[in-house]
């Protein structure tokens, strides 16, 4: 493997489980972060808010603990509801806006209080 091009930041690390607990969430609601949610209804389905590295099973990498970490900030602290950080991942994404990772997200919520 060429050192150079390794990033362990990148690297999955983390059981879902063992990660809530850093985080002091439900698991349920780091899988739904992570998977999204897919009702049997009418409901709407909601698309996942971190994209982890693709393995046979679910791990988080550091980077994505961090994400996970911000994404809590902005509830608990800031009381942003997730509709309106998955608004503001779209309105990023769509404006090409420079940022590179979801965790960036949060100066942005937070300089759009309309969101």
């Amino acid at each position: 493997m060429n050192n150079e091009k390794f990033d362990a930041r990148f690297a999955p690390a983390y059981g879902v489980s063992e990660a809530a607990r850093y985080l002091n969430i439900p698991p349920s609601t780091l899988r739904s972060w992570i998977s999204g949610v897919q009702y049997r209804s009418d409901r709407s389905n909601f698309e996942p808010v971190i994209s982890v590295p693709p393995a046979e099973i679910v791990q988080l990498s550091f980077v994505n603990l961090v994400e996970a970490h911000v994404l809590v900030a902005l509830r608990r602290v800031h009381k942003v509801r997730l509709q309106d950080i998955r608004v503001a991942l779209v309105v990023i994404l769509r404006n090409r806006c420079e940022v590179k990772r979801p965790s960036q997200v949060e100066r942005y919520v937070l300089s759009y209080p309309a969101l």
